[in-house]
């Protein structure tokens, strides 16, 4: 196992939506993470404390409202805009190829920026995420409902105060098993203190369609290259059965299931996860 001997080098880019945060630390083939709603970059940090040892893992952080760096006032902000500048960011992040992976709504960005076949792109890996028709969630679909009614977002901002509202269906216990620390509560709910987060989040809810989820699977459907559904083993909120249904109709594509885990299993089985991409990249799974 190569050791991991460089520090983490940080910085910011500019994209079509505004500035955008990006992390590197570790050296070896490039791993791209993208996260998803109401998270940040930090969500992956233990399943990149144990990449980084073999991969030169790169996270960027994406407006998705627990982001701390504010994109330009009148930037269009869905997962298409998203996927654009995500295909601009490797431009410069990832000279040398890369393997993307994605998560949640990070995965569905993740799947939109596949399909448009960046240069050096060489796999894709998608944990539980929107797919097809399934995005927003059921349970979660009242965000976008109330994304249109002002105010909401800071209504959703004092809501996820609460340890209890949190651990409901409609917040976050359908995606994580384990117990949070307050330090990554924090990461998740600080941000939306700030005005323009809020303003961001609303924009990207009042965005979200099946129609950007559906057309990525049928083209997905003709894409080349490998495709890892790391999927959670669950039927909440993104069903296994969907990541079996997409799986199915690509030339190149498997699903491998994480136990004892809901959709956030890079939260609940980072140790899992890290193993599943490592064996993956390296041809071993």
């Amino acid at each position: 196992m190569a050791k991991r001997d460089n520090p983490t080098q940080t910085g910011v880019l500019t994209t079509n939506i505004g500035s955008m945060p990006w992390r590197a630390s570790g050296n070896g083939e490039t791993l791209l993470f993208l996260h998803g709603l109401l998270t940040n970059a930090s969500s992956w940090d233990a399943v990149i404390e144990d990449l980084a040892r073999d991969f030169r893992c790169v996270t960027l952080d994406l407006p998705l409202g627990s982001h701390t760096c504010s994109t330009r006032e009148n930037a269009e902000l869905s997962v298409e805009s998203l996927a654009t500048a995500v295909c601009e960011a490797v431009g410069q992040l990832c000279p040398e190829g890369f393997v993307l992976i994605g998560s949640d709504t990070g995965g569905v960005v993740a799947q939109i920026t596949a399909v448009r076949r960046p240069p050096g792109l060489t796999r894709l890996v998608l944990l539980s995420c929107d797919t097809e028709k399934n995005f927003l969630p059921a349970v979660l679909r009242y965000l976008q409902v109330a994304a249109h009614v002002p105010g909401a977002m800071q209504v959703l901002r004092l809501s996820l105060r609460s340890r209890w509202i949190r651990r409901l269906p409609i917040a976050f216990g359908w995606l994580v098993r384990r117990e949070l620390s307050e330090r990554e509560w924090d990461s998740i709910v600080a941000p939306l203190n700030n005005r323009w987060v809020r303003r961001d989040l609303g924009k990207i809810l009042r965005g979200i369609s099946t129609r950007f989820t559906v057309k990525a699977a049928e083209e997905l459907e003709s894409f080349p290259l490998p495709t890892l559904f790391l999927w959670a083993d669950t039927r909440k909120v993104f069903s296994i059965d969907n990541a079996h249904a997409l799986a199915a109709r690509m030339p190149r594509a498997r699903v491998k299931t994480v136990p004892d885990s809901l959709a956030f299993s890079h939260l609940d089985q980072p140790g899992y996860v890290s193993q599943s991409i490592r064996q993956d990249v390296k041809g071993d799974g």
